[in-house]
């Protein structure tokens, strides 16, 4: 019996050693392999660390080249072209400019003045004369003709007053002249006779308007009798 107890024990204590020896190894394994992944893990980040690091060098030595290269090489075929194009245009354009005819250029000128004067007379608002009264001589004018009268009326008037720019404004300032003329025609010959600088002899004194504008207009209105002056006096027209 007791031989058969020692021999259980035996093979117990023998069972429980392979069992701790093989838990340890276990452990061992699993402890291996952890640190295994973290040594591969940590090469390989390293590894791609580098790599970024390679291109970015090269990266950088390649733009330090070409700009090396175009500082370089600032007049390469392709700038010499442009600027030899550039030149070439503009010598053209000198000749071209040089070549014009003068008489042309001289001709271009008084066009755009003229241009710019019809322009200015277009803008500008026309003036608008007052009704006007003058007495020209018979001797000033040709009957039935639309000539205007020759030289300077004898006597003129002015009336502070216009009227419209049509037939029927030219008989309102018609009408106001003979109320003038009618309040003065007693004296009527020696106011004419002082305003002339030359004998008359058998001139009828005529009645032209002006009415807007800068016209005379012949009414064919005349004083029923002729004058005769001498020396700035009425005399007879015997």
């Amino acid at each position: 019996m007791i031989h058969g107890s020692s021999s259980s024990i035996t093979y117990r204590h023998v069972l429980s050693a392979l069992c701790g020896i093989q838990g340890r190894t276990i452990w061992s394994l699993l402890l291996v392999m952890v640190l295994c992944s973290l040594v591969t893990e940590a090469v390989i980040s390293k590894i791609n660390y580098k790599k970024a690091d390679v291109g970015k060098e090269k990266i950088a030595k390649e733009k330090t080249s070409s700009t090396k290269e175009f500082n370089a090489n600032p007049n390469d075929s392709t700038t010499d072209e442009l600027n030899k194009n550039f030149k070439s245009d503009t010598t053209k354009l000198d000749e071209e400019t040089s070549s014009l005819d003068p008489s042309t250029q001289k001709t271009t000128t008084p066009s755009m003045e003229k241009s710019s004067t019809l322009k200015s007379s277009y803008n500008k608002v026309p003036e608008i004369l007052p009704c006007t009264c003058g007495i020209f001589l018979s001797s000033q004018f040709t009957k039935g003709s639309t000539e205007p009268p020759r030289g300077e009326c004898v006597i003129s008037n002015a009336l502070e007053r216009t009227f419209p720019c049509n037939g029927v404004g030219q008989k309102q300032c018609q009408t106001k002249c003979l109320e003038q003329i009618v309040q003065h025609l007693p004296n009527s010959a020696n106011i004419l006779c002082a305003a002339l600088d030359h004998d008359i002899h058998k001139e009828r004194a005529y009645l032209f308007i002006k009415n807007c504008e800068d016209k005379w207009i012949n009414t064919h209105l005349a004083a029923g009798r002729e004058y005769c002056c001498k020396n700035r006096e009425p005399c007879s027209c015997k």
